[in-house]
Formats: C-alpha cells, sequence, structure tokens
C-alpha cells in the first residue's frame, strides 16, 4: 500500500511512545497525506483529526505542530467540498503560524494563498483577492521575482480581475505571470496554457483581437 512507510513509522513510534509523541503525529500527518492523493479524504480526515487531537495535547493550541495538522485537515475538508470547515481550519492554522512563525516563514504565505482558494472555491472572489495578493506581496519578499509560486499567484489574482471585467489589470497581471512562466515551465504545463488562454481572453475583452489570436492560438498547441 501507498501508505505502507508511513503505518510502519506509526507502528513503531505508537510501540516507543504509547503515551504519544511528535513523532506519531508526523506519522499520522504522512499517511492523511498519501490518503488524500489517493482521493479517500474521509480517511485522511479521520488521520488529521487524531493527529490534531495528540498535537493539542503534547503542545496546547500555540505550536507550529498544530498548526500543520489544522493545515492538512483544512485540505482534505477543502477537496472533500466541506468549505465552510476548510475556512474554519485554515484561519486557525494562519492565526497560529503567524503568531508564532516569523514574518519571512514561506509557511504563512502558503496559508494565505490555502484560504483564499477555499474562498474562492465558495463563490467569495470579493474576500479571496486580497488574501492572494498578501500571500504575493509575502512570496516576493521571500522567494524572489522569478518562482513558480510568485507566478501562480499572479495568474490566481488576473482569473479574478478577468472575472468581474477588469480586463486591463488582468492583462498586466496574466502578461507578468506569463513572463515568469516562460523562463521557468515547460510550455506544455497546465498553468502555462491556463494563463495563455485566460491572457487571451482578457486581450478579447479589451478589443485587441490581434493580440488575444495569439495566445489562444498557442493555448491550443
Amino acid at each position: 500500500a501507498a501508505t505502507g512507510v508511513y503505518d510502519d513509522a506509526l507502528k513503531a513510534a505508537e510501540t516507543l511512545f504509547p503515551g504519544g509523541h511528535a513523532q506519531v503525529t508526523a506519522a499520522l500527518n504522512g499517511i492523511a497525506e498519501v490518503l488524500i492523493r489517493q482521493g479517500d479524504y474521509a480517511a485522511a480526515q479521520a488521520r488529521y483529526e487524531t493527529a490534531l487531537a495528540m498535537d493539542r495535547r503534547l503542545h496546547g493550541n500555540e505550536h507550529p505542530d498544530v498548526a500543520r495538522t489544522l493545515c492538512g485537515l483544512a485540505e482534505a475538508l477543502f477537496y472533500a467540498r466541506r468549505l465552510d470547515e476548510s475556512e474554519a481550519n485554515f484561519r486557525e492554522c494562519l492565526a497560529i503560524r503567524e503568531r508564532t512563525l516569523g514574518d519571512g516563514d514561506p509557511l504563512i504565505p502558503y496559508t494565505f494563498n490555502s484560504l483564499a482558494s477555499v474562498l474562492y472555491a465558495s463563490g467569495r472572489s470579493e474576500d479571496a483577492e486580497p488574501l492572494f495578493r498578501q500571500a504575493l506581496d509575502r512570496y516576493r519578499v521571500i522567494v524572489g521575482e522569478e518562482h513558480p509560486f510568485v507566478s501562480s499567484l499572479m495568474n490566481n489574482i488576473g482569473r479574478l480581475q478577468l472575472e468581474r471585467g477588469d480586463f486591463l489589470g488582468a492583462e498586466e497581471m496574466l502578461s507578468r505571470g506569463l513572463a515568469i512562466d516562460r523562463k521557468l515551465k515547460d510550455p506544455g504545463h497546465d498553468d502555462f496554457i491556463y494563463t495563455l488562454n485566460n491572457l487571451g481572453l482578457a486581450e478579447l475583452g479589451l478589443g485587441n483581437a490581434q493580440a488575444a489570436l495569439p495566445a489562444l492560438e498557442e493555448a491550443l498547441k
């Protein structure tokens, strides 16, 4: 089974630390991550909830391990389309990370982006965009301008601008994201094609058919 290595680690940790230990919760998190990839969100949720209860007992509520497990649980709930519960867990995770990690820790913008994705999936684009922008600003400081995280967030923001009819803002943001993607990603990458398509739509919205056509044609290649 794909969870085999983690199952073995869990058994060993439970044998060594029958009263609970960070190694036990780490193994439970690992199993849950595999279960998410397999699409078994209910089983993943159960593992995360077991780990979370142990993390809280071991560390209290203000600890990076608690935040890690909350974030994993929120992800499982997101994929299960239990968006309200996912949002609540991501918000608690973010609050803990902002209090316990340094400003330069990439887990903070990662969590901003995750929370924004939940809000977008909930139909709350106006609430999602400021969080995407906060994630973008922080990632720029931490990893620099030319990084896949930066281009991905630019593309997310550009998509929101496109959807609300801000074609000029979308064209600018998507063009910047695409320029980074051209340096970092294979032309056949899904993100690359998605951005090209959205850029073409933004150009059409601006009435720039001549600029839209090359982007749309490249997306179809």
